[in-house]
């Protein structure tokens, strides 16, 4: 499973899985260092956190990979 990451106004991008979009991850415009993500391209709520605030983009792409891993592997699709 490899999401594929493109660019969404500003700083902000948008993980797609083929042509679907699963989540996003931006930068915070109160604070620059820190980047938000959520993953809402699939009912995590009760599986996975799919959303949170994080320091770097890295880290806010990781948050959404784990919940949508998290998310596919409990969905029995792995």
């Amino acid at each position: 499973m490899k999401l594929r990451w493109e660019p969404f106004q500003g700083t902000s991008e948008i993980a797609y899985l083929g042509g679907n979009p699963i989540g996003m991850i931006g930068q915070l415009d109160a604070d620059p260092s820190t980047w938000f993500y959520k993953v809402d391209g699939v009912a995590v709520k009760w599986i996975a956190k799919g959303f949170g605030h994080v320091k770097g983009k890295a880290s806010a792409r990781r948050g959404v990979e784990r919940a949508f891993k998290t998310w596919v592997e409990r969905a029995n699709l792995l």
